[in-house]
C-alpha cells in the first residue's frame, strides 16, 4: 500500500476517532449539566415546600389554638361564653382559614403526596370547626346548651393537638427525603 494513502487513511481514522470522542464528550457534558440543573431545581422546590409547610403548620396551630381556647373556656367557665367571644372566634377563623387554604394550594402545586396528607389533617380540623360553629348557632336560644356543646368539642381539639406535631414532622421529613417533584422528574 502506498505510504501516502496509508497516512491519509490513518489521518482519516484519527480524525473520525477525534470527532466521535468530541460528540461523546459533548453528550456527557450535557448529561452532567442536566443533572446539575435538576439538582438545583429540586433544591429550590424542596426549600419552597419546607417553607410553605412551616407556614401551613403555624397557621394550623393557630386555628387549633383558637378552637382549644374557646372550647376550654366553655368547659371551665361556661358563663364566659358570650356573643362577643363567639364573634371574635368567628372573626379569627375567617382570617386564618384563607391562610391555611392558600398554603395548601401552594403545597399541592409543589408535592401532591404531601398535600394529600395535609388535606386529611385540614379536613379533620374543618370538621371540628363545623361542630364548634353549630354549637355557637344555638347561643341565642340557649347559652347553656351552646356552652355544653362547645365544651364537648374540647377533648377532640386536645386530641388533635397531640397528634399534630408528629404528623406534620413526619410530612416534613418525608419532603426532605423524597418528593413528587423528584419522582416526576426522573
Amino acid at each position: 500500500m502506498d505510504p501516502a494513502l496509508t497516512g491519509l487513511i490513518g489521518a482519516g481514522i484519527g480524525g473520525l476517532v477525534g470527532l466521535i470522542g468530541a460528540v461523546l464528550n459533548s453528550r456527557q457534558q450535557q448529561r452532567l449539566e442536566d443533572q446539575r440543573w435538576y439538582r438545583a431545581r429540586h433544591d429550590v422546590v424542596l426549600q419552597e415546600l419546607k417553607a410553605e409547610m412551616a407556614g401551613f403548620a403555624r397557621t394550623l396551630a393557630a386555628v387549633l389554638h383558637t378552637m382549644e381556647w374557646l372550647t376550654w373556656i366553655a368547659r371551665e367557665h361556661p358563663e364566659r361564653i358570650t356573643t362577643g367571644r363567639l364573634a371574635a372566634y368567628s372573626e379569627e377563623m375567617n382570617r386564618l382559614w384563607p391562610e391555611l387554604t392558600g398554603a395548601s394550594i401552594v403545597i399541592a402545586a409543589l408535592d401532591q403526596d404531601i398535600y394529600r396528607h395535609l388535606a386529611a389533617l385540614t379536613e379533620k380540623l374543618h370538621s371540628l370547626d363545623l361542630q364548634i360553629g353549630e354549637a355557637a348557632l344555638v347561643y341565642e336560644d340557649s347559652p347553656n346548651t351552646c356552652a355544653r356543646a362547645l365544651a364537648a368539642c374540647y377533648e377532640d381539639a386536645v386530641a388533635f393537638d397531640r397528634e399534630l406535631p408528629a404528623a406534620v414532622a413526619d410530612m416534613i421529613r418525608s419532603a426532605m427525603t423524597t418528593s413528587s417533584f423528584e419522582a416526576a422528574s426522573t
